[in-house]
């Protein structure tokens, strides 16, 4: 018999991202694998790239809900990559939902102040968290304001 304290809890660490595409962009193997375990965990369907280069035919071919982008990545950082995201066909990825993801406090100001962010989290960042920004951000407006 499943333990409902347990099940409740696991809901509310993971929450259910079920079918969602999400595009993890992190040039560290070790944290991208954390993160996308989590989102999977999560049920999401999720993709990985190292690098932007790696992200852009990624975003064309499965049109993400939601990108979690590093922003020090090798080459390009994270907020080029989402300058360019912007130009994109609305309907081809570029109206997706994006998470800055730094352990880099210039970073952050800069992502701060930068345009199409939807939400920006501090590394070393609890994958939980990760995956309940994620669902808040992903969840239709008409929810939001009934939890309320």
């Amino acid at each position: 018999m499943a333990d409902p304290v347990g099940d409740s809890r696991r809901t509310e660490e993971f929450p259910d991202l079920h079918g969602a595409r999400i595009l993890v962009l992190e040039d560290d193997p070790d944290a991208s694998e954390l993160i996308v375990e989590a989102l999977r965990l999560c049920r999401a369907r999720v993709w990985a790239a190292q690098m932007a280069e790696q992200a852009r035919p990624l975003v064309a071919e499965v049109v993400p809900q939601l990108i979690l982008c590093d922003l020090a990545l090798p080459r390009e950082d994270g907020i080029s990559f989402v300058r360019w995201l912007r130009t994109q066909p609305l309907a081809g990825g570029g109206s997706a939902a994006v998470v800055a993801y730094t352990a880099y406090d210039d970073y952050f100001l800069r992502a701060s102040n930068a345009d199409g962010f939807a939400a920006i989290v501090k590394k070393p960042a609890d994958p939980g968290m990760v995956c309940r920004t994620i669902a808040d951000l992903l969840r239709p407006p008409s929810a939001t304001s009934r939890r309320s």
